[in-house]
């Protein structure tokens, strides 16, 4: 994606910040809606084909997937992200995002995450925070719920002014038939400040659904609560993801914050399995 002049930049900013609070909802409920008069004609969405080995890869967005990846494959996700910020009509790209993943046993998987560069609208860009060392763990639970743990850090900084930043987090998700399913979490992110470290306290819920064949849309609400704030941050996202073939998955997405510190945003990805 390329950068936007001011004038660009305004006209994005202008039509965002009247339109973009509800787009999303919009968005979701459009598919919403096609989907159902397409199953209420007989035709059943198939949206996990082969779904035993099908790739099942972390949702676009802010929360991330319970699933863990099985022992012995390889997952590799990455993809793009675009944000206008309010005030100074300040366009960033960020990318490229990249996530490898493999299982080491039976629900439980270790992962490395490098978010890329931050391009902005002026001609400087800038790396973003190292790269991601994480973990995830699934734990038992009843029916259709799937609870899992997410841990992980970041070294930010070189020398001396070397930083750690942890992320702790559970992440739920629940099927309430072969199309609809639920998903959640709480997580909470540390890093230092001065004379200790500060915690970041966050949750998500949200809903999928199985649109057409080998199509699923999904809604998520988000909020947090930045320790340097003195009100709490949230966010409304839709997104739309395309399963081309079991091991492949294409996913297009674009969101709304309130106020500045959530500026509104789009991006897509691909996901494949080796």
């Amino acid at each position: 994606m390329t950068s936007h002049g001011s004038c660009e930049a305004g006209f994005l900013t202008s039509w965002a910040s009247n339109w973009m609070v509800v787009f999303p909802v919009l968005v979701f409920l459009i598919l919403l809606v096609s989907g159902w008069v397409e199953g209420a004609a007989g035709q059943v969405p198939d949206v996990q084909p082969n779904a035993a080995n099908r790739l099942s890869p972390d949702r676009p967005g802010f929360s991330t997937g319970t699933h863990t990846v099985t022992p012995g494959r390889v997952y590799l996700e990455m993809g793009v992200g675009h944000s206008i910020r309010r005030g100074d009509s300040a366009a960033e790209t960020q990318g490229p995002e990249l996530t490898l993943r493999t299982g080491l046993l039976a629900g439980l998987e270790i992962f490395l995450e490098w978010d890329g560069w931050v391009l902005t609208s002026g001609p400087t860009s800038e790396p973003t925070p190292g790269p991601v060392l994480g973990t995830k763990v699934r734990f038992p639970a009843p029916g259709a719920l799937d609870l899992t743990g997410l841990l992980w850090a970041s070294q930010e900084g070189g020398g001396e002014a070397r930083e750690l930043t942890v992320l702790v987090g559970l992440m739920s998700e629940i099927e309430l038939d072969d199309r609809w399913a639920l998903f959640g979490g709480i997580q909470a992110t540390s890093h230092p400040d001065a004379g200790g470290r500060v915690w970041d306290p966050a949750g998500a819920l949200g809903i999928e659904v199985g649109l057409w064949e080998r199509w699923a849309g999904l809604l998520e609400f988000h909020s947090h609560h930045p320790p340097e704030s003195t009100s709490r941050l949230h966010g409304v996202e839709t997104g739309l993801l395309f399963f081309p073939r079991p091991w492949a998955q294409v996913d297009l997405h674009i969101g709304k914050g309130s106020g500045r510190g959530v500026p509104p945003w789009f991006g897509g990805g691909l996901s494949v399995r080796r």
